[in-house]
């Protein structure tokens, strides 16, 4: 199963290029594929929490990690901390991530280390595929 959707109303903060915030309607619909994926006993991780937009939504267990504190504390994240470098304690979560768009492949490549279903948002479309259909 994989899964593109087209989206838009994504903000930026001005000083950092890079960072584009999700909207309540894109979280939303990033969250919803993330679940379709999920099944009894499923876990989740965001690489990247940003101001929590998609974090928030994401069901329990959860855990995230954000190199800046953006937003309040948020219960399950690690703050300051490389999410290239970061690992999850939790056993093949599902990934859910909006990466610097500079990133993505980092990213992607690290989150297939310790996760079989990975969700991010690629540039102006959401992905969500299991990382051994793109392997194939």
């Amino acid at each position: 199963m994989s899964n593109v959707t087209a989206w838009a109303g994504a903000r930026t903060n001005n000083s950092d290029k890079q960072a584009y915030y999700n909207s309540e309607e894109l979280a939303n619909q990033v969250v919803k594929i993330a679940k379709r994926y999920s099944d009894r006993g499923s876990s989740f991780v965001e690489l990247g929490v940003g101001d929590g937009a998609i974090y928030n939504r994401l069901p329990e267990p959860k855990q995230g990690v954000e190199l800046q504190r953006l937003s309040s504390k948020l219960r399950g994240v690690e703050y300051g901390k490389d999410a290239l470098k970061w690992q999850s304690s939790m056993r093949k979560p599902i990934v859910v991530m909006n990466p610097p768009f500079s990133k993505q492949i980092a990213f992607f490549n690290h989150a297939a280390t310790f996760s079989d279903v990975i969700v991010w948002i690629a540039g102006l479309i959401c992905i969500a595929s299991r990382r051994h259909l793109l392997n194939a």
